[in-house]
């Protein structure tokens, strides 16, 4: 709860570097196989802030609040279905797919929010929020990583 009453107090503001501190320990806890600590985290109310940061930086994908954004979001969403519903409800999609259309094909964050929208497109609901993540436009940035050639990017495109 502190880390997210931090990016609650800058607003977003990913120029503010308690926020980009806390942007990247909630990254660091959500890449956890800890389930725990990922129920925590969007308990405390982190994806409205973490969707805030995303949507200030999703201009500059070079920078690395905006892949520790993207990272925490996308390993929120690995596995549980509730938790990437909530991504989803926070509004996150189309913020995430403006980094994609931003960002250069060997952008940490294109990569990571890739990743994210590939781990929303899994699972039981699956097929309603994939259609929402071709709705808010992310299929042409995928097809041009794709195209592009990275592999590590193709095969979270891919996927």
């Amino acid at each position: 709860e502190p880390l997210v009453a931090v990016l609650r107090a800058g607003q977003g503001a990913p120029e503010q570097e308690a926020t980009c501190m806390a942007v990247a320990a909630l990254g660091i806890l959500a890449n956890s196989a800890d389930d725990g600590r990922k129920v925590a985290i969007v308990e405390a109310g982190a994806l409205e802030p973490l969707v805030a940061v995303l949507s200030a930086g999703q201009s500059q994908p070079e920078r690395e609040i905006t892949a520790n954004a993207a990272g925490a979001l996308g390993d929120l969403a690995f596995g549980d279905e509730g938790r990437k519903d909530s991504i989803v409800e926070a509004s996150a999609l189309e913020p995430l797919v403006a980094v994609l259309r931003a960002g250069s094909c060997d952008s940490e964050a294109t990569a990571k929010a890739a990743a994210a929208l590939a781990s929303l497109a899994v699972g039981d609901g699956g097929h309603m929020r994939a259609a929402a993540i071709v709705q808010a436009g992310a299929l042409e940035p995928l097809v041009a990583l794709l195209r592009a050639g990275r592999p590590e990017q193709e095969v979270t495109a891919d996927a």
